[in-house]
């Protein structure tokens, strides 16, 4: 059995979500989060977003609050992330990036 990993940033994605898929009805108790609904290139409709704790916290803890997304641990800075999320392509019409930052210039200085 391998070792688990923890961390404070992580990425997810819902495909074909649900309204009580929206991330702020379960992403509670966090530092910061962004999330946007998109079209992927196989027109399947999904939420790509990122989740920052206070704390670190297992793949099995992530899971525990939304079992249906695809969970990874944040690869590159947090401005990339956003600005991956918040990209035009796919981006579902009329439908902005949301956004929730707790001390945003701790993450952009």
């Amino acid at each position: 059995m391998g070792s688990r990993q923890y961390a404070k940033r992580w990425t997810f994605t819902i495909n074909n979500p649900w309204l009580n898929d929206h991330p702020s009805l379960w992403l509670i108790n966090t530092d910061s989060y962004g999330f946007q609904y998109e079209r992927g290139t196989n027109n399947t409709p999904h939420i790509q977003g990122f989740v920052i704790f206070s704390e670190r916290r297992s793949l099995q803890q992530v899971k525990k609050m939304q079992n249906q997304a695809h969970w990874e641990i944040m690869k590159g800075s947090i401005k990339q992330n956003v600005e991956y999320c918040s990209k035009e392509e796919g981006k579902l019409s009329g439908d902005p990036l949301v956004m929730f930052f707790v001390e945003i210039n701790s993450y952009f200085g």
